[in-house]
């Protein structure tokens, strides 16, 4: 088996440079191939209990490890290595990445009717991992009905957006309808919502102004999303096939307010 031949390079892994870069690269092979990732898990541990903790490539080895224990069922010990890996310069944007999609799918929404009004965390939201902190979604007061909602502190800036997500995992399911309110605090809010079913293909909706005076109703009709790449298209999505919702903040590319702002949802709800 590849494990076993696999294990063989461990005696010699352990110097820094090309040894231990083909041991981790023979470790993902052994994943991939071998459709178990028990032996990569195996080669991960020992090749990282004989680096420092300084050792520059521990970072991508923990990402990768991270990676594996996912793929064992073992979404405690992925989140938990997935989160010292970003604490690498080395690996921080891609494990931070993972480590966001891997909470989204623990939180992903899986049965319909669904409904949020946020009293008591703010899942099935994850913030996204390209900019900012996780901290920057939290629960508040709010003098909206029903008192606390979610808010996402938003930094708009020149070239750059944002972005929170949720999973959905209703298997058979039908998703028809996707509401929210919304309501912004500094200046209005562009946000485009990006919808991605289980092939990959992607489905959006036009633009929404989420206002500051008021609150904003939100509804995403699933037969009216239409393709992101070619929207005149008469393709339409299927709503038993859906998995990720993207909101993205694209103020700076429709609006001349910068600096920070901070969004309120409340009432998030699917059918």
């Amino acid at each position: 088996m590849l494990a076993v031949f696999f294990a063989a390079l461990l005696s010699n892994a352990w110097a820094e440079g090309p040894e231990v870069w083909a041991s981790q690269y023979d470790a993902r092979l052994s994943q991939a191939m071998d459709r178990d990732p028990t032996a990569a898990i195996s080669i991960y541990e020992t090749l990282l209990a004989g680096m420092s903790e300084t050792d520059p490539m521990r970072g991508e080895m923990l990402y990768w490890l991270g990676r594996a224990r996912w793929s064992s069922g073992d979404a405690a010990g992925a989140m938990e290595t997935l989160t010292t890996a970003g604490t690498y310069p080395s690996s921080t944007d891609k494990a931070k990445a993972m480590l966001g999609r891997l909470v989204a799918l623990d939180t992903a929404v899986k049965r319909l009717p669904y409904a949020q009004n946020f009293q008591r965390g703010v899942a099935p939201l994850v913030r996204g991992w390209g900019r900012g902190e996780q901290a920057d979604l939290r629960i508040t007061d709010s003098a909206h009905p029903g008192g606390s909602v979610a808010s996402w502190k938003v930094f708009v800036n020149d070239g750059e957006n944002d972005f929170l997500t949720f999973a959905i995992d209703t298997e058979d399911q039908s998703v028809q309808r996707i509401r929210m309110s919304m309501k912004s605090q500094s200046f209005p809010m562009h946000l485009r919502f990006v919808v991605e079913d289980r092939a990959g293909e992607r489905w959006t909706a036009p633009i929404q102004v989420v206002q500051v005076d008021q609150w904003t109703e939100v509804e995403l009709a699933v037969r009216r999303l239409v393709p992101a790449m070619a929207p005149a298209a008469a393709q339409r999505p299927s709503g038993s096939d859906l998995r990720w919702v993207v909101l993205r903040d694209v103020t700076a590319v429709h609006a001349e307010d910068r600096g920070e702002n901070e969004l309120l949802i409340d009432n998030l709800s699917l059918r």
